[in-house]
């Protein structure tokens, strides 16, 4: 079963527009982290991710480590595919977003 963080913005309606965000691992967020980032428009997030991994290669390459570049830069991806869900999470409560609660479901609808 999946676990499903609701979020809830901050201006109460009558009809409240609610996100749900997946609690765990996100491929797309391991597989093409800075593109997910922005995606989810974590702006800071993104461009953090992006120099990371550049300077990461950039070191490996002019230390002349071969393969440590790359697998350096899987890292940041590791990192962001782990923690991204609560990067998104972050970012909703510094917009003023509200934790409604947390739904146990096996599919989102």
């Amino acid at each position: 079963m999946a676990v499903y963080v609701v979020m809830e913005p901050p201006g109460r309606g009558e009809k409240p527009d609610v996100t749900f965000v997946r609690d765990g691992f996100s491929w797309l967020g391991f597989l093409v982290s800075p593109l997910w980032l922005l995606w989810h428009r974590l702006w800071i997030e993104a461009a953090l991710a992006f120099v990371a991994m550049a300077l990461l290669s950039m070191l490996a390459e002019g230390l002349r480590l071969g393969l440590a570049g790359p697998l350096l830069s899987l890292l940041v991806s590791l990192y962001i595919g782990l923690e991204g869900q609560a990067l998104r999470i972050a970012a909703l409560r510094r917009r003023g977003w509200h934790e409604w609660g947390v739904v146990e479901a096996n599919r989102l609808d």
